[in-house]
């Protein structure tokens, strides 16, 4: 996918890796696997989508990704795996999307890089969000130092469960809700706790 364009066309079981820019526009794609190369700008809209991944690599420089309109169904897989020095200009605008079992976005490295001095935001903007997995972003069991500043937006979004859970220091959710009013960050982390506090509850009487 090197300067890939596509209009309106239909891809079925593609494997392959973006350099450079795509950008695909009224397509219906099935069973799309790639990753993402370095600094790579992929604009996916008005899109019905079934099944698709992105991988960033390691050590691979921040990029761009941004759905626009999609309708995004994924048989608990997850739609975008990164680290977290991989992470540039995220975007989620006006789409529907559900990921089964499995977290929207994985971030699975958390480790120091160069990418770390470039900031990085992850915005949700009117997007109805559902998976059955314990939050929407995943990171990794053991949180990492790192000195990657990432912000995480949400305005006019809602979601069935935890945006995300335990984060960085430098991380920080900006959320506002369909009128346009500041909502507090952690009501976006509060429904995984609450969660965990009814496993530990159940547990607790199966004793």
């Amino acid at each position: 996918f090197a300067g890939s364009k596509m209009y309106y066309s239909t891809l079925e079981k593609v494997t392959g890796r973006v350099y450079g820019d795509l950008l695909m526009v009224g397509c219906n794609v099935k069973e799309l696997s790639s990753g993402l190369g370095p600094e790579s700008s992929v604009v996916i809209r008005d899109c019905k989508i079934k099944n698709l991944t992105f991988s960033y690599s390691y050590w691979t420089n921040p990029g761009k990704v941004k759905f626009i309109n999609c309708t995004i169904d994924n048989d608990d897989k997850t739609l975008l795996r990164i680290p977290s020095y991989s992470v540039g200009d995220i975007q989620f605008i006006d789409c529907k999307i559900d990921t089964g079992k499995a977290p929207l976005m994985e971030v699975y490295d958390m480790r120091s890089s160069p990418g770390d001095a470039i900031d990085g935001t992850v915005t949700f903007q009117n997007c109805d969000v559902r998976t059955r997995a314990s939050r929407v972003v995943k990171l990794p069991e053991t949180l990492q130092e790192t000195k990657k500043n990432v912000t995480f937006k949400s305005e006019g979004s809602t979601f069935n469960t935890a945006l995300i859970g335990e984060m960085p220091p430098a991380w920080i959710i900006s959320a506002k809700d369909k009128n346009g009013k500041y909502v507090r960050s952690s009501s976006l982390q509060k429904q995984e706790r609450s969660s965990s506090k009814d496993r530990k509850s159940k547990r607790n009487k199966r004793r």
